[in-house]
């Protein structure tokens, strides 16, 4: 039949912010304290789309799109890791890519034919404050020209986009491409 969502009770989800995993550090975790045996994954939606969807369509959407990931790795890595090698039981802990902003994470529950168990838990509202610009990072900021080997030069403008991470890019392409900006990542290296 139809699957209908319900908190678990038995899930706390909290943000617990650098954590390792696996030796592995890494910027943002979650960890969900469980006292059942049910199991889940955990994911995360910013403020604004967590609350233009409903529950249920977040679950399913999150799902698919683990199994569809899954096959991918799985056909380009030749592993056969199963979907239920990737869930947790217990308290568990993962690392979401969550950029600053105000954030939920979310435990969904999946039973042992691999689809939606109906359990959900959210956490609180996440606020994740944007980092202060390195000065690595802010040495990129303005106006630069770029000349190719063929001769041909650009007037680029880097902007700040989100500190440490990117920058909007205006002026690649010349007056052709004006008011065309786009996000580049910044790397230290």
């Amino acid at each position: 039949g139809e699957v209908k969502m319900e908190v678990n009770k038995a899930w706390n989800v909290a943000y617990t912010g650098v954590g390792q995993i696996n030796g592995q550090t890494y910027e943002h975790t979650i960890t969900v304290t469980s006292t059942d045996k049910n199991k889940y994954f955990i994911t995360g939606y910013d403020k604004a789309t967590f609350e233009a969807n409903d529950i249920k369509s977040i679950a399913e959407y999150e799902l698919e799109y683990l199994k569809a990931w899954l096959n991918e790795y799985n056909a380009a890595n030749g592993s056969k890791i199963t979907l239920d090698q990737m869930l947790f039981e217990g308290t568990g802990t993962d690392a979401l890519n969550m950029l600053p902003g105000d954030w939920y994470a979310i435990a969904v529950g999946v039973d042992a034919n691999g689809e939606l168990s109906g359990l959900y838990a959210v956490s609180d509202l996440i606020t994740i404050e944007e980092q202060e610009p390195t000065e690595a990072y802010a040495s990129w900021l303005g106006d630069w020209t770029w000349t190719g080997a063929n001769g041909l030069s650009y007037d680029i403008t880097f902007h700040k986009n989100i500190s440490n991470m990117s920058y909007g890019m205006t002026g690649w392409e010349g007056d052709e491409a004006n008011g065309l900006g786009f996000v580049v990542e910044w790397m230290p290296e």
